[in-house]
């Protein structure tokens, strides 16, 4: 099992999630989406239930005897809290941006109703060289 480090290379340079490296499933590249039929669920054992509903003590304490035993669990399991872990932050990244896209786009719409005003105001009106105020225009009768 390579180290998180290497494991953020080999994934770099082959252009494919840490995720589906590490565990071979979700979308192999980014930007990749999943068709729902592809998701296959797998025969969870019986003791699934289980990890729906634990005491985070009790989980704690089971990863600190991994983390502080000489077992080849160990490295492993460091490797997986840290691809968890860069996981977990990469999705809330990508949640902020996502709703910085959605305020922007707001932004842009009003900007944009703010100008279809002024281009209609601006239709409506002329501008004179005397004093440059805006008057109505005229209807084609008056010199000017």
């Amino acid at each position: 099992m390579p180290g998180l480090d290497k494991l953020v290379a080999i994934a770099e340079a082959g252009n494919v999630n840490i995720a589906w490296l590490a565990t071979g499933e979700g979308p192999m590249r980014p930007g990749d989406k999943v068709e729902e039929k592809e998701i296959i669920k797998k025969e969870q054992p019986a003791i699934s239930a289980d990890y729906d509903n634990f005491r985070i003590s009790e989980k704690m304490q089971k990863t600190v005897e991994i983390l502080e035993s000489d077992t080849i669990y160990r490295p492993s399991l460091a490797a997986n809290i840290d691809a968890f872990h860069h996981g977990m932050t990469q999705e809330k990244v990508v949640q902020e941006q996502q709703a910085q896209i959605a305020a922007n786009q707001q932004q842009i719409a009003n900007l944009e109703a703010r100008m279809a005003v002024l281009e209609k105001s601006i239709a409506c009106a002329t501008v004179t060289p005397d004093n440059y105020k805006i008057t109505p225009k005229s209807n084609g009768n008056s010199a000017e």
